[in-house]
């Protein structure tokens, strides 16, 4: 494992997470990992959660607000949500390689923050100042699982099990 100088917090590849996972995590003295609201059918967005033992806050972003910023096409972005805290989590290739005017919108959301009272943080600074629940366990999830309302640990890898797949079946 490699542990960087200075770094707080783990961003997993897909938003994947497992148990194994946090507990690695916890033991490398991480303060927190970046995880999609499907980890738990009781996980709310914009929350840090303490899971059992670990020191490693599980951080949830807003899925809805994450999706808006990584599938809308344009150069304008604008948030309509009331949440004191909105946590968003993309990949760096939404601002430019799946949407050429990606960067645009991100821009002008920057620049018109500054007629609001939207401000910008790290997830290293807002995980000190927002509230901590506890949960006992996560799902072993990834962003592209299905929603909580649909939660079922069977349905853990949706697109993994799918009897169309040839690949998977052949």
């Amino acid at each position: 494992s490699l542990t960087i100088k200075g770094v707080t917090g783990f961003y997993p590849p897909e938003m994947a997470i497992n148990n194994t996972l946090l507990k690695t995590l916890s033991e490398l003295n991480y303060n927190w990992v970046i995880v999609d609201e499907t980890i738990h059918k009781e996980a709310m967005p914009n929350t840090a959660y303490v899971v059992q033992k670990n020191k490693t806050k599980v951080v949830v972003r807003d899925k809805s607000v994450s999706n808006y910023f990584a599938f809308h096409r344009g150069d304008v972005y604008t948030i309509e949500n009331t949440a004191e805290n909105i946590i968003v989590c993309v990949d760096a290739e939404t601002f430019g390689h799946h949407n050429k005017l990606g960067i645009s919108g991100l821009r002008s959301l920057i620049k018109n923050s500054r007629y609001t009272s939207t401000r910008f943080c790290t997830i290293s600074q807002i995980v000190k100042k927002i509230n901590e629940m506890s949960l006992s366990e996560i799902r072993e999830t990834s962003w592209a699982c299905p929603s909580s309302s649909e939660y079922s640990l069977s349905s853990s890898y949706t697109y993994w099990h799918d009897t169309h797949n040839f690949v998977q079946n052949g």
